[in-house]
């Protein structure tokens, strides 16, 4: 009897596909389950030459459907009246083809980082190069991808003006990374140069200075090997010191030249630190000998002497090591404008104006460098 009835299901099977083989056409092939509904009860699928109809629904034998695979009875559990629509929700419906796509590129972007100082983050995880291992922190390699990533986007809010989301990213990149002097000492630039925006009021200003100075301390604590900090500081000291009283203007001074000198002990390559060197030496070269002796008495701070000479070889040596950062352009040009040099100083504003602009800072340097080219041009 058991026999029978499997050769009877087998038979019945075997019917079924051949009649379904009639159901295909030339050029496409319509699927099994569509009926159309005009046709009423007890109709037959389309047949070969005919046309889906726009009402067609999608119907599947409950007895089959308990054994299709979870994703197909999710799909059919969404499916729409309309074929179109049903195509629709294959591609883009929950569990789709193309959404779950979508889904993956969309995790991949979050998991990269284009970030180029990460690569270099990889190989001194791997003990490639002596001076990018100062980078590397306690936290891991996956801390160190995590870090990277918000300190991209921290410089690509810069870009966009966005300090204070640039400040923010910079915070997760510090905590992700604490032992990395590198993003505590941007969230220190990015703070100090959120005084640079419209509109800030002297005492904010000032407040912004005095917490980058911290930050930039932090910088230095999380490593004391790494030049960021001591850039930071000096950066952040030189600018608070423009808002201060004689005396404290003096003591800050003193503090940024001994920033920027330990900073280029420890990476004489550092273009940053010549940078600073040489806008030290553009101040001070307007400082004759008497007023640097009257201030060592009445201050009781000694002040290194400078020259416009000294602080184009500054500017000029920060150019060689970063040829594409507009702002040694920029003051390389001004330092030859107080030397005599219109020549030099137009090739290098020039330069300067086909640079990037990567954050607030350059964007007011390139300012100044049209204001300072046109008046060349002008006195021709």
């Amino acid at each position: 009897m058991a026999s029978e009835q499997r050769r009877q299901s087998h038979a019945f099977a075997s019917s079924s596909s051949a009649k379904a083989a009639h159901f295909v056409e030339a050029k496409r092939s319509l699927p099994l389950c569509w009926i159309n509904k005009q046709a009423g009860p007890g109709s037959v699928l389309a047949g070969p030459g005919s046309a889906l109809a726009a009402d067609a629904t999608f119907v599947v034998a409950a007895r089959r459907n308990q054994h299709l695979p979870r994703q197909i009875q999710s799909f059919l559990h969404h499916l729409p009246s309309a074929p179109g629509e049903a195509v629709s929700v294959l591609l883009w419906g929950p569990g789709g083809l193309l959404f779950r796509a979508h889904q993956a590129i969309k995790a991949q972007i979050e998991r990269s980082s284009h970030w180029r100082p990460f690569r270099r983050l990889r190989n001194a995880a791997a003990g490639v190069g002596q001076d990018d291992s100062t980078r590397v922190g306690s936290g891991g390699p996956r801390a160190a991808r995590v870090a990277a990533r918000w300190a991209e986007q921290g410089m690509q809010a810069e870009r966009q003006l966005l300090l204070e989301d640039a400040i923010s990213y910079y915070e997760k990149a510090a905590a992700a990374e604490p032992g990395v002097a590198e993003y505590w000492a941007r969230m220190s630039k990015a703070c100090s140069d959120s005084s640079y925006l419209a509109g800030t009021p002297t005492d904010k200003a000032m407040a912004l200075h005095r917490r980058a100075i911290e930050l930039g301390v932090k910088a230095v604590e999380a490593d004391p090997s790494s030049g960021f900090g001591w850039v930071a500081c000096c950066v952040s000291r030189g600018r608070l010191a423009l808002f201060m009283d004689n005396r404290t203007k003096v003591a800050l001074a003193r503090q940024a030249q001994d920033d920027v000198q330990k900073a280029l002990r420890l990476e004489p390559n550092n273009d940053v630190a010549h940078h600073l060197l040489g806008r030290w030496n553009y101040e001070m070269a307007s400082v004759n000998a008497v007023v640097r002796t009257l201030i060592h008495m009445l201050y009781g701070q000694a002040l290194m002497a400078g020259s416009y000479k000294e602080a184009a070889n500054c500017y000029l040596r920060a150019v060689t090591l970063r040829p594409d950062y507009l702002i040694h352009r920029v003051e390389l040009g001004r330092t030859y404008v107080k030397l005599g040099q219109p020549q030099e100083a137009a090739r290098e504003l020039q330069a300067a104006l086909e640079l990037d602009v990567p954050d607030i800072n350059a964007m007011l340097q390139k300012v100044d460098a049209v204001a300072l080219l046109a008046k060349l041009k002008g006195s021709k």
